[in-house]
């Protein structure tokens, strides 16, 4: 009899679920399948981060982090996401996992976007789209574009946002999760 722990992390849109819904079936019987709903966020991501932490597994550790930022950005508690996001970034940049600095950044640019501070979110969000393109990671780069497309409607520079959003659906368009993103960005910015 097999036992273990899987834990599935990564972008937004790339198939977690997929991967999650295939090892269930795989593993038999349904009280034998963990899954997330009957959890809190908060109380999986603390699990994850202290599994991380007591194997030394630091991107797993990073991830961990930025996803409690993301969380926290998403419930509009704005200080404990960049508190998570800080930790992150400092985490990544010290233990040279340069490929998670995109979806990292983007995250802290829309953190400032929602403080309308939009020089920083700007400058956060051109790092983002850097990393993507330096890692050749289409999906961050599509999720930076969709970001710099907000803070340019935010900015009203409405010729920048454009090219920003259309980039971002050409980037995305083989992720529907992601390239709804955009759509939903996009309309947001538009006049009503």
């Amino acid at each position: 009899e097999h036992t273990g722990i899987a834990q599935i992390t990564g972008a937004a849109g790339v198939g977690k679920t997929v991967v999650a819904a295939q090892l269930a079936q795989q593993s038999g019987t349904e009280d034998q399948i963990f899954w997330h709903s009957c959890y809190h966020a908060e109380d999986l991501l603390h699990q994850s981060l202290s599994l991380a932490e007591k194997i030394n597994q630091t991107e797993i550790v990073a991830s961990t982090l930025t996803y409690f930022g993301k969380l926290y950005l998403n419930q509009n508690i704005p200080e404990q996401a960049i508190s998570y996001l800080r930790e992150a970034s400092e985490l990544v940049t010290s233990h040279k996992l340069t490929f998670l600095l995109s979806a990292i950044n983007r995250l802290i640019a829309l953190y400032h976007l929602q403080q309308h501070n939009y020089e920083e979110a700007q400058r956060f969000a051109e790092q983002a789209n850097e990393a993507a393109i330096a890692h050749g990671i289409d999906l961050e780069e599509g999720a930076a574009q969709r970001v710099l497309g907000q803070i340019y409607a935010a900015l009203e520079e409405l010729d920048k946002a454009k090219k920003c959003f259309d980039r971002s659906m050409k980037l995305l368009q083989t992720n529907p999760y992601e390239l709804q993103q955009t759509h939903d960005a996009l309309a947001s910015c538009l006049p009503t």
